[in-house]
C-alpha cells in the first residue's frame, strides 16, 4: 500500500522553490518565536498595541530588544530584516 505507516509524520506540502505551503514571501528566512500566556496577557498586548498605534510584532521587537540590552546583547530584533551569518 502507499499509505504511510500510522503514526508515522507526513512531511507539510512544498511548493516548487522548497518553501512551505502557506508561507508568505515576506516570511521567508525568519521563524516563529513565541510563548504560551494567560489570555490577560494577549488582551493587555493588543490593547496596548492599539493605544501606540503599533504592532503586536512590533511591540514584542522592542521588548526582545530591551531584554537583550540589558544582558548586553546585540538588540537584533528589528522587523522585516533578516539576519544571515557571515
Amino acid at each position: 500500500s502507499d499509505k504511510p505507516a500510522a503514526g508515522a509524520a507526513t512531511p507539510p506540502p512544498q511548493t516548487k522553490q522548497g518553501s512551505r505551503v502557506g508561507r508568505a514571501p515576506s516570511r521567508e528566512g525568519q521563524t516563529l518565536v513565541g510563548g504560551f500566556f494567560a489570555p490577560e496577557v494577549h488582551r493587555q498586548l493588543r490593547m496596548l498595541a492599539a493605544e501606540r498605534g503599533e504592532t503586536q510584532q512590533a511591540l514584542l521587537a522592542e521588548a526582545l530588544n530591551m531584554l537583550f540590552a540589558k544582558h548586553s546583547k546585540p538588540e537584533i530584533a528589528a522587523l522585516g530584516r533578516i539576519l544571515r551569518s557571515a
